[in-house]
């Protein structure tokens, strides 16, 4: 192996590394900071666009000097980014709420890590560009060293979920990646010296400048589209994976880490894939995505965890395919190594504009998870090839009126399905749509309008019910509608794909407060028996149904998201029937130590759709929570997921904090939609308190075999394939009700 392309190699990979082992760092850093919504990655990865950015800008600027002036930038800015190493995140300051926390997160890492990052993304172009001035046969196209930079990228980002995160601590993972920025400042020092010594005579590198033809502005605009797409899809696809789990960083760098291999293929010499059959695999994905949404399925991932692994891998593989089509064509259409800091720059605007999107505009105007999707379609039509030579193909010729005809029978197949049709009828007209949606696959464009019109009415017809209101914010998707429920009318406030609060709107007896996860004859029950409770603390608004749970309680609700208040007051009748002393917007976990009040029994019942804010499970959280209990007081978890077991977890964090922990699996006698099973979880360190827990039939736990701090835990070890509730918990087979996406947490 040559030296010279061995250093530089080694070079691009460290700081390739660095610059993505440090995005999950601290994306983990900022959970805690924005009440563990999975927004804040999306966010973190919308600057770290603009940093990258920023980056090419200056390589781009520094283009137009010769390649030893612009090493000599690149050292000096590794120079002034050590200053800032290891990050440390300041505390977000300013608004708490939707946008403004949005900006406060891009403020809060860019006086952390930006200078640092700077010269982290600024090495890629830099580095090549040296390497383009030297005697090395290879010079004249270093475009293959950005390999060596995408597979630093993707070992930065696989490192942290499988290595880091499990085995070390926030602290000890920002003191590592210390150790290696030096590493990578000794390289660049090293690689800027070898190239001076082995300086060549390629003059068209020395300076930005070209004689050559100019690149023309369509082409810059092509190159934007194609870099943009990518990056879009990437984060489209990471917000639906995350949307139940919640803060997981192997389920944030897994997009991100096959985004990077798309990049890989496509600029390799080699052929991991043979690329003539880019279009054919590229049409296939979105044929699929098309499917998806013809059947409503698929952009809004529910269900147990094997039917969420297996959602979530088909839509990874429509990422991949459609991702890796557009860095094909982008790879193509690559410039003259002259022109290289300059297509860079445009490649990183592209990326730059996906984040802007995806962080302050997308969240704010699309109703639902619907930008994957979106762009799937969007890239069938920017990177379009008719397949089989269909412009000459019979079924070609006809295939825009059978088009037609598929959308009708679409809208026919929904109207039915609304009306409550006969399953066989409805279905007979959605597999004529389904049929011509594959014999489109030939002409991606009429593809992608088949699919825009099925991802509306997938849209529409979302919610089984009469919607009375939806949105979006920083802390996720939303809605409010009315459906009948056992003859009688429901209004439901679903959150991402779990309801969070239900009502009877034709009932207004005594009854109707014992449904859903709030049963009279359940944990609730139990504990607020148990610590004669008269104050209790809510972490976790909801509808409000626990404000009306017993007449007499003095009770605080903590909530985080300013919206949630508004639909419990606007649409529910919870807080007006039942006035509450208190709904503290903030943090909960925050907020109950600042306002230092005291409660006979603490509810932790926060979730972002089905995903459990991992902050407020620690044992500091703990800690917090048990200064502000009374004497004999309880704290009370509730548990119920489609994809944790959260209860080993907490017993272990409950014995760090010298408290006695139970779990309780409830089931309603009469089980219904309305009336659900749940899992929770006591502590308490009264004794008397665990025997009355004993006798009502709940049971300890055996503990997890680390404590989960805020420097150091991991939701990898509480994955459940049969989430929250065991085969052991009830003695018949339980129900589906945890897998629907109406069935709650």
């Amino acid at each position: 192996m040559r030296f010279l392309p061995f250093i530089f190699s080694i070079a691009l990979f460290t700081s390739a590394f660095l610059s993505f082992s440090i995005q999950p760092i601290l994306g983990k850093m900022l959970l805690p900071m924005v009440g563990g919504a999975p927004a804040s990655w999306i966010v973190a990865m919308a600057f770290f666009q603009l940093a990258l950015l920023a980056g090419y800008g200056f390589s781009y600027f520094l283009g137009r000097y010769s390649p030893w002036v612009h090493a000599v930038g690149l050292i000096a800015l590794y120079t002034a980014g050590a200053y800032f190493v290891p990050p440390v995140l300041p505390a977000l300051t300013g608004g708490a709420q939707s946008f403004d926390l949005s900006v406060e997160v891009v403020k809060a890492l860019f006086s952390a890590v930006f200078v640092p990052f700077l010269a982290l993304t600024a090495t890629t172009a830099a580095l090549q560009r040296v390497f383009a001035a030297t005697n090395d046969p290879t010079a004249k196209d270093p475009y293959y060293l950005f390999i060596a930079s995408n597979a630093g990228s993707f070992a930065g980002l696989f490192i942290y979920p499988f290595i880091l995160e499990p085995f070390t601590g926030i602290q000890w993972q920002s003191h590592i990646w210390k150790g290696v920025y030096g590493l990578a400042v000794v390289l660049i020092v090293c690689c800027c010296l070898a190239a001076w010594k082995n300086k060549g005579k390629n003059i068209a590198v020395k300076k930005q400048k070209t004689s050559g033809k100019p690149i023309k502005a369509k082409q810059v605009m092509m190159w934007i589209l194609l870099s943009f797409i990518p990056c879009s899809l990437s984060m489209g696809v990471t917000s639906l994976i995350t949307t139940d789990i919640g803060g997981l960083p192997l389920f944030w760098v897994i997009p991100l880490g096959l985004y990077l291999v798309t990049f890989i293929f496509a600029f390799s010499p080699k052929e991991f894939i043979q690329r003539k059959n880019a279009d054919f695999y590229h049409a296939t994905a979105g044929t699929f995505m098309v499917l998806f949404l013809g059947l409503q399925i698929g952009y809004q991932p529910a269900g147990d965890f094997a039917v969420f692994l297996t959602l979530a891998t088909l839509l990874l593989g429509i990422f991949f395919f459609a991702a890796w089509a557009c860095h094909q064509k982008l790879a193509d259409s690559r410039p003259d190594p002259e022109h290289l800091t300059f297509f860079y720059f445009i490649i990183a605007l592209g990326g730059a504009l996906g984040g802007i999107l995806h962080a302050f505009v997308i969240p704010f105007v699309l109703p639902g998870l619907i930008e994957f999707p979106l762009m799937v379609l969007l890239s069938l039509f920017v990177v379009r090839k008719e397949l089989f030579n269909a412009k000459k193909n019979a079924l070609s010729d006809n295939l825009k009126w059978l088009m037609v005809g598929a959308i009708v029978t679409l809208f026919i197949s929904h109207y039915l399905k609304a009306q409550d049709a006969p399953q066989v009828v409805y279905k007979a007209f959605l597999f004529v749509f389904l049929f011509v949606t594959l014999l489109a696959t030939i002409r991606p464009r009429y593809l992608a309008l088949m699919g825009i019109i099925a991802l509306v009415l997938s849209v529409k017809g979302h919610y089984p019910g009469d919607v009375q209101e939806r949105g979006r914010n920083f802390f996720g998707a939303h809605a409010v509608y009315d459906k009948e429920v056992e003859n009688q009318v429901v209004r439901i406030f679903a959150h991402g794909n779990t309801i969070h609060g239900m009502e009877k709107l034709n009932d207004k007896g005594t009854k109707e407060l014992d449904y859903s996860y709030y049963l009279h004859d359940g944990p609730i029950q139990d504990v607020l028996q148990i610590a004669s409770a008269k104050t209790i603390g809510v972490l976790g608004l909801g509808a409000g149904q626990l404000a009306c749970y017993k007449k007499g309680l003095t009770v605080d609700f903590y909530e985080i998201d300013k919206v949630v208040e508004d639909i419990a007051r606007e649409y529910f009748t919870y807080l007006k029937r039942c006035p509450v002393r208190d709904v503290i917007i903030g943090d909960g976990r925050i907020m109950l130590e600042q306002e230092n009040r005291k409660y006979d029994v603490i509810i932790m019942d926060a979730f972002t759709s089905d995903g459990v804010p991992l902050h407020l499970l620690t044992r500091e959280a703990v800690n917090v929570y048990k200064k502000q209990l009374n004497k004999n007081g309880i704290l009370l978890f509730h548990i119920s997921n489609r994809y944790l077991d959260l209860a080993p977890p907490l017993a272990a964090v409950a014995n760090s904090e010298n408290l006695i922990s139970f779990r309780k699996a409830h089931r309603p006698t009469k089980e219904t939609f309305l009336r659900q099973q749940s899992i929770w979880v006591a502590m308490s360190e009264n004794k008397s308190s665990a025997r009355a827990f004993e006798r009502s039939g709940w049971k300890t736990e055996i503990p997890l075999d680390y404590v989960w701090t805020d420097d150091h835990s991991s939701i990898l070890s509480a994955l459940a394939p049969s989430g929250s509730i065991r085969e052991s918990d009830f003695p018949r087979k339980r129900k589906e009700a945890l897998k629907h996406p109406e069935a709650g947490k």
